[in-house]
């Protein structure tokens, strides 16, 4: 089994005083059907609002290449600011999943996400 690290750091703007969707994960399989749902742990809490994580079906977007259009079971990061609070926050999010299948490749990732509340 091999263990490969990832990183991306996110900017996304929100308004104040509500939940907000900022990001998701899911894994899919080689033929593109769904993969096992990744465990999200918060790693660096924000200093001026919470996180909150939510298990959804959704269809992947163009980015998502040649899986473009499939189904998958993944998870959602929503960002609620502080009530009142307005300027910009910082989070870091990780998991850790399979590639393709239980016993493959095992990825580490975690994602820094920027946040600016306007």
């Amino acid at each position: 089994m091999t263990h490969v690290a990832y990183s991306d750091t996110l900017k996304r703007k929100v308004p104040a005083n509500k939940a907000s969707l900022v990001g998701a994960q899911s894994v899919t399989n080689y033929d593109c059907s769904a993969g096992q749902v990744p465990q999200l742990q918060l790693r660096v809490k924000p200093k001026h609002g919470k996180v909150t994580f939510k298990k959804h079906r959704y269809t992947l977007g163009e980015n998502a290449g040649r899986c473009a259009g499939s189904s998958v079971v993944g998870m959602l990061v929503f960002y609620t600011p502080e009530k009142g609070f307005r300027g910009e926050d910082r989070f870091k999010v990780g998991f850790t999943m399979y590639r393709y299948h239980e016993g493959g490749e095992r990825n580490y990732l975690a994602d820094k996400y920027i946040i600016s509340v306007e």
